[in-house]
């Protein structure tokens, strides 16, 4: 307010409570935030995401024991703690896991820095890594918990998982005995119910491991593969399940990074745009077989013999075979640039630790030795029989995972 001398005798001031107005825009925000989780949640069967949750706190568990161990740093402990969470990654990203798949890749950054020498190692940091990636999974499991009605005991049977799987094998034994047919079909029809309640198909494994590789090869601009399964009897129990899609995170990643063209490469070559992968199993005891190939560009074994050479990694006198095996050399890649999708050489490398955890094993059968920069594989895995189910049914299935 302004005098008659024209100067300033008061000031009016409005001031304005914007607290609720702040708490009300938070909300907004959390509000929008969990909308996107269970636009995400939706896309995931209610039981593969339990167990999706299990085990990556399982993997979160074990990198935060080896941390608070209080190691200081050695090669072999930074190589585990990498390939847990590169495993998180692209399991967060197989399921369109946006804020999980994005916490975990910056964690990775740092244990790659560690393993390069780029960077120095603080616990304090990396156990704050692992608090960060293990409240966004938490939060996800609070919204599918809160908002979408999830419990984890929705799956539960009566029965313990262990007496319906010793029930499993007794029927199976019994279906090897002479039967009659209708004694046979019972038996069967009985055995199939008990599966299906603890024990989940090769295929279904294989679908949902394919989620996300739309986006992967968009981003790699390929063309998305077709997965062909031959025909299976294999039905896997939770932890073959669990195995295998650790392991199929990788091969598949593997694939798409590393072994299949640019859909322009591919045609100019004369092959389909769409890569094909294919899958099959064989069962010996006390092992079945995992069988993984994939029609991309094949293994470099001139590029391998160039690396092998330079690091060391090659005996006086080696054979191509021996150079096959240096893909499963922890750090060891023949791709230039690095990515998030790329595991800077710890595909394999996480396959073979995986499966030796649990009493199995990997090789690499070579094809055609013609062209040695383009050799064509298949990658063998040995699982224990215990981890699965054989059946009598077999699946062939094929997953054109566009879209």
């Amino acid at each position: 307010m302004l005098s008659k001398a024209q100067t300033v005798e008061k000031v009016l001031v409005s001031i304005r409570d914007v607290t609720k107005l702040r708490r009300l825009e938070a909300q907004a925000r959390r509000q929008e935030e969990d909308m996107k989780v269970i636009m995400e949640l939706i896309q995931i069967p209610e039981d593969r995401f339990h167990r999706f949750v299990d085990k990556t706190l399982a993997y979160l568990q074990e990198n935060r024991t080896i941390l608070q161990e209080g190691r200081q740093a050695p090669a072999d402990v930074i190589k585990r703690l990498f390939v847990n969470m590169h495993t998180i990654k692209g399991a967060a990203r197989t399921y369109y896991l946006g804020a999980l798949s994005s916490v975990s890749h910056e964690a990775e950054q740092y244990y790659a820095a560690l393993q390069k020498g780029e960077a120095l190692w603080d616990s304090a940091r990396l156990l704050k890594d692992l608090d960060r990636v293990e409240a966004v999974v938490e939060h996800y499991r609070l919204v599918s918990q809160s908002r979408l009605g999830w419990q984890s005991g929705n799956q539960a049977v009566r029965m313990s998982r262990k007496d319906i799987e010793d029930t499993l094998d007794k029927l199976g034994r019994l279906e090897t005995m002479n039967l009659n047919e209708p004694a046979l079909k019972c038996l069967h029809e009985s055995r199939q119910v008990l599966l299906k309640s603890c024990s989940t198909a090769l295929a279904g494994v294989i679908d949902e491991c394919c989620r996300g590789m739309d986006s992967m090869a968009r981003d790699l601009g390929k063309a998305t593969p077709i997965v062909v399964l031959e025909p299976s009897s294999i039905m896997l129990k939770d932890k073959g399940a669990d195995l295998l899609h650790s392991l199929l995170t990788h091969l598949l990643r593997n694939s798409l990074d590393h072994g299949f063209e640019s859909t322009e490469e591919r045609l100019r070559k004369g092959k389909p745009a769409q890569g094909r992968i294919h899958v099959g199993t064989r069962v010996s005891a006390p092992y079945f077989y995992f069988h993984y190939r994939d029609d991309g560009q094949g293994l470099d074994l001139l590029k391998l013999e160039s690396i092998g050479k330079e690091r060391g990694l090659l005996p006086p006198q080696y054979t191509d075979q021996d150079l096959a095996e240096l893909i499963f050399r922890s750090g060891l890649s023949t791709k230039d640039a690095v990515s998030d999708i790329s595991g800077r050489g710890v595909g394999l490398d996480a396959v073979r630790s995986y499966l030796e955890e649990e009493g199995g094993s990997i090789q690499v059968t070579l094809g055609s030795l013609n062209d040695r920069a383009h050799v064509q594989f298949t990658l063998i895995m040995a699982l224990p029989l215990d981890l699965c189910f054989v059946t009598n049914t077999q699946t062939h299935d094929s997953f054109d995972v566009a879209g």
